[in-house]
């Protein structure tokens, strides 16, 4: 993790105007980097430090790629019932995902160029749920300790750096893992197209190449800064939840999109050992968004019936009142709960 490492320590230790508290712990495993075992046990000592951020340049275990296996359990686990965030480097271009990455509570890390427009990386079989990569972040030529390079790995750190800075901003996110995810997603530029008025097929918010798309911490403060954004809980019989955004003269004239971005928490646990202990695989939550102007009948829908997030994103016709349905669609005998962002930027 050599690389990971290196950018790491640029962002957090050379440079004290971002993250100026933060802790960073390094780990390192043997050079094959395939045992999930080893990976395991090097992620329990972070953990143990107390840290909220893990970021990883390396998706691999012992399972098949592109495929939810034991490995990206037990890390679903482990932001469950430890509160860590895993940020995971995705897979280059035209490759396949490492088992860790297809993690549904992790946040799987893909790559731009230089001028943060065009996707430089890609999931050879994205086509398998969920969708991954969640976001992108600059990639190519990133100059490090140990020299410049590119792709994924040097992305990765960047997303956790951000996502330490939202923790650091907002110490409720440091119990709060997938809100801190909620935050980052919800903040991005989207590289996808808006969601329809009035849809006629099915949307959900993001990408097979770009996911919620390109890294922007600024924007992702805002629902923290207007206090839109929230931690609901659905018990058994409650699977629905109403609010509403107010999108101002001044949004419109700025062609600013109302973003609206939910997550919920895989609730996998183990059993006996931690480290190889059994997985409880628990089903996921997935959401309905949809999203009505007050007064008429318009309305913008997104839904994944295959993954915790679920997003709407669109430049709102007029000002005035937008009202808000959350809907639980899957896993109705559980109790569960889900975060919440609102924002409008470009």
């Amino acid at each position: 993790m050599n690389y990971t490492t290196s950018i790491m320590a640029a962002l957090t230790s050379e440079y004290t105007g971002g993250i100026p508290n933060a802790k960073f712990y390094a780990a390192s495993t043997n050079n094959n980097l395939q045992g999930a075992g080893e990976m395991k046990g090097a992620f329990e000592w972070v953990i143990s430090q107390g840290v909220s951020v893990i970021t990883s340049s390396v998706s691999l275990g012992h399972d098949n790629e592109n495929e939810y296996g034991d490995y990206a359990k037990w890390l679903d686990h482990v932001t469950n019932q430890h509160n860590v965030l895993f940020v995971m480097a995705g897979p280059h271009a035209n490759s396949n995902m490492g088992s860790g990455g297809m993690s549904y509570n992790a946040v799987v890390v893909g790559s731009s160029d230089d001028d943060q427009e065009t996707v430089t990386s890609g999931w050879l079989n994205g086509t398998t749920d969920p969708y991954k990569p969640d976001i992108i972040a600059p990639g190519d030529m990133i100059r490090t300790p140990i020299g410049t390079g590119g792709a994924t790995s040097a992305a990765a750190p960047i997303v956790a750096c951000a996502a330490a800075q939202l923790i650091q901003k907002y110490p409720l996110l440091k119990t709060n893992p997938m809100m801190t995810k909620a935050l980052l997603l919800n903040g991005t530029k989207y590289l996808g197209q808006e969601n329809e008025m009035n849809p006629s097929t099915q949307t959900t918010g993001f990408t097979r190449e770009g996911g919620a798309g390109i890294l922007n911490v600024e924007n992702s403060m805002l629902p923290m800064v207007t206090t839109e954004s929230i931690l609901y809980s659905l018990n058994n019989g409650n699977d629905t939840y109403n609010d509403s955004a107010y999108v101002s003269s001044a949004d419109i004239n700025n062609n600013k999109q109302l973003r609206i971005t939910v997550c919920s928490t895989k609730n996998n646990l183990v059993s006996g050992i931690h480290t190889s202990g059994n997985v409880e695989n628990n089903p996921i939550t997935a959401f309905n968004i949809t999203v009505k102007k007050r007064g008429n009948n318009d309305y913008w829908r997104s839904y994944n019936y295959y993954d915790n997030k679920t997003a709407v994103c669109f430049t709102p016709p007029s000002r005035g009142y937008y009202d808000i349905t959350v809907t639980r669609i899957t896993n109705f005998d559980n109790d569960s709960s889900f975060y919440l962002a609102i924002s409008r930027h470009n």
